[in-house]
């Protein structure tokens, strides 16, 4: 399971009141988000930069638990 069925649901719900295509614009973002922020993690880590890493991780963290990615929240 990828996305946490309840944080689904919400998403849903929140597309069922009117806001179409709600659910495709946030894992499209969502998908954008983490392609980015992973290739800056990727750089900071080569150049040993750990704050950034450090950084970027807790982004990615963060935003993967908004969207209920919880294989790559905890």
């Amino acid at each position: 399971q990828i996305f946490d069925k309840k944080i689904l649901q919400n998403f849903l719900e929140i597309e069922s009141r009117g806001e179409k295509n709600f659910v495709n614009e946030m894992v499209t973002i969502y998908l954008s988000h983490t392609e980015i922020e992973l290739k800056e993690l990727q750089k900071a880590f080569a150049k040993r930069d750990f704050k950034v890493v450090k950084n970027k991780a807790h982004s990615l963290k963060g935003s993967s638990g908004n969207i209920g990615a919880n294989n790559l929240f905890k």
